[in-house]
């Protein structure tokens, strides 16, 4: 007689271990850097391995990825925004502490947002507003108020994550809707392998000289992938509000596996920032918001109607 797990349960268990493996990413692009890898060499490890991990998926996605190839120029912005959230966001450990970068990078949904309601998308409620602006004082204190200098190139990185971040989230529903998301996912693998590829033919990379940093960048590999995959397995399970809610746990991963694993601590200012940040995240998502009558699908069968709800209003609010 076998045994299954009910839908919510499963679903905050498909979540929860999303956000450890995502939340302990930077971490591990820490140990890669520390072990003499360059963030190119990161990068080019992270997508190639990402790929041939999805290749078995490929021969399903063949339909999807050619309505993508369609759509050449949205689909090379994607990449390069997804590309520059990739990058920026572990890039940033080279300079910052792990946990800075991490809530730095976190503050996208607020992004997303803001820029939803200056284009006429998703009008910003006054709570909405109210937790943008309280996440802006979070990032204040962490950037000018907390005592401690920080590589401006560290934060530079960070934010160009975030930034980057919120453009993926508001151009991929575009072409979600028609092929799926987790098609786009493998899609923009395979274009930033490709272009990894060309920047080690062309200047090189360096690569790690210690077995933990190649244990890292295959650490990041499998997170990248299974992050994604559970993320959007929870969605089923817990709709859009609950799981975007307990995603709020990956920053706090990311401070406490920095702390356990390289030492790091940060102090009293930038933690009250950080708290700061998390809950105006935590408000932006906690409110209602108004169904989308273009939802997208995972995949190429058509989805449940509640499934394509779900999926994407977790795309929108990030």
């Amino acid at each position: 007689m076998s045994m299954s797990i009910p839908p919510r349960p499963l679903g905050l268990i498909c979540v929860v271990v999303a956000s450890l493996m995502l939340g302990a990413m930077p971490t591990a692009g820490r140990l890669a850097f520390d072990s003499g890898a360059d963030n190119a060499a990161v990068q080019l490890g992270r997508f190639i391995l990402a790929v041939l991990l999805m290749a078995p998926l490929f021969l399903r996605y063949w339909p999807n990825f050619k309505i993508l190839a369609r759509r050449p120029g949205m689909m090379a912005v994607i990449s390069l925004m997804v590309g520059g959230a990739a990058a920026g966001n572990l890039g940033a450990v080279q300079y910052i502490p792990v946990a800075v970068a991490s809530l730095l990078f976190f503050t996208f949904p607020l992004w997303t947002a803001l820029v939803e309601h200056v284009t006429g998308q998703d009008r910003l409620s006054p709570l909405r507003f109210g937790s943008v602006l309280l996440g802006l004082a979070g990032v204040g204190l962490i950037l000018g108020l907390s005592g401690v200098e920080l590589d401006p190139r560290g934060v530079g990185l960070a934010l160009l994550a975030a930034f980057t971040a919120t453009t993926q989230i508001i151009l991929i529903p575009k072409v979600s809707a028609e092929a799926g998301t987790m098609p786009v996912v493998a899609f923009t693998s395979i274009v930033l392998a490709i272009a990894c590829l060309g920047v080690w033919a062309v200047d090189g990379v360096s690569f790690p000289t210690a077995p933990v940093g190649w244990g890292a960048i295959v650490f990041i590999a499998l997170a990248h992938v299974a992050g994604v995959f559970l993320l959007f397995r929870a969605l089923l399970f817990l709709g859009p509000t609950r799981t975007a809610v307990a995603n709020n746990m990956e920053p706090l991963v990311s401070v406490i596996a920095a702390a356990l694993v390289l030492g790091e601590l940060i102090g009293p200012m930038q933690a009250a920032g950080g708290v700061l940040i998390l809950g105006a995240v935590l408000l932006s998502q906690i409110e209602t918001r108004h169904p989308d009558p273009r939802p997208p699908v995972v995949d190429s069968k058509p989805a449940d109607p509640e499934e394509r709800k779900a999926l994407h209003d977790k795309t929108r609010s990030g």
